[in-house]
């Protein structure tokens, strides 16, 4: 599945649409919905297949999300959104995306994110975004105090097992023009790498957080939660929408023995749309998608809990 690319995935009369995609997810509004995929007439190893394929056509390169598949070194390239909190320890659970909790808003860790509803839960899971840009508008505003606070030093946890791992950098970053590129702002954080999460502990030995920040978190939260646009995810659907861009949030949800709700999800990244990052964020974007191989690559087609913090 490595070879997955758009050579091998073939779409001459969708390729031009594809591409139209990824020029609104990056220079556009910042999100958009394929719709209708007749995913019951596929096998589960199909439907990545056919998943893999359609979004390299949108953005060809996918990020590593896990570092080990089955305890052994790999570049594990598809991650599965679904609620295993019953099968599994507490302690095991890094976040919130393999519970049915709200995920509050938050960005993850590439260029482009890919969602894939392979099945719908009973009720609940609503796709939430909000522009990053609209937030900062608003912030500036109304709290400038708090737009200083977000781009200060903050520390992010690698959760590493002495406790005193951790990575200084803002959560907000302005990005001038250059060349062919607008002036734009980036938010970046994910909030368990600054609170923790459940039996997931903030690691003890690092900076607490200011009331500044607190204030701040909760400030972008709120403020994105407000003027957020609500998608409802639908079997057979396919969501891009720019990390860089767009903040988003995913709804409660809950299942039924026979609805369980249950996404794909790829990191990716268009060479020819990509956005310029600060050399901040550089490490974080290069652990998603430096190095991988075709070799090395793996779409695990079952759901686990990952194996490390690729990026924080």
């Amino acid at each position: 599945m490595g070879e997955l690319s758009v050579e091998t995935s073939p779409l001459p009369k969708l390729h031009a649409t594809l591409r139209d995609i990824s020029n609104e997810v990056h220079n556009g509004h910042g999100f958009k919905v394929v719709r209708g995929l007749p995913i019951d007439d596929y096998t589960r190893e199909e439907n990545v297949i056919i998943y893999a394929g359609l979004a390299s056509h949108v953005a060809p390169i996918r990020g590593r999300q896990d570092n080990k598949w089955q305890g052994k070194p790999a570049d594990v390239l598809v991650a599965h959104v679904k609620d295993l909190s019953q099968e599994c320890d507490s302690k095991d659970i890094p976040g919130p995306v393999v519970t049915a909790d709200k995920q509050v808003f938050h960005t993850d860790a590439g260029d482009v994110i890919a969602l894939f509803c392979l099945s719908e839960g009973h009720s609940g899971g609503e796709s939430f975004l909000a522009s990053t840009g609209h937030v900062y508008n608003v912030l500036a505003a109304t709290r400038p105090d708090l737009i200083k606070t977000l781009s200060e030093p903050w520390a992010f946890d690698d959760f590493a097992p002495s406790g005193d791992v951790y990575k200084l950098r803002p959560l907000l970053y302005y990005q001038p023009a250059a060349k062919a590129d607008p002036e734009r702002l980036i938010i970046q954080y994910s909030r368990r790498n600054l609170t923790g999460y459940m039996d997931c502990k903030r690691s003890a030995k690092i900076p607490p957080l200011t009331e500044a920040q607190a204030e701040a978190l909760d400030a972008v939260h709120f403020t994105a939660e407000e003027h957020a646009i609500s998608l409802d995810f639908r079997k057979g659907d396919i969501q891009f929408a720019n990390n860089l861009s767009i903040l988003h949030a995913l709804g409660a949800f809950t299942d039924a023995p026979n609805k369980r709700r249950h996404l794909l999800r790829l990191w990716l990244r268009d060479p020819e749309h990509e956005w310029i990052k600060a050399k901040d964020l550089q490490e974080r974007f290069d652990r998603v998608y430096a190095g991988i191989t075709v070799e090395s690559s793996v779409f695990p087609l079952e759901a686990t809990i990952r194996s490390s913090n690729v990026a924080t």
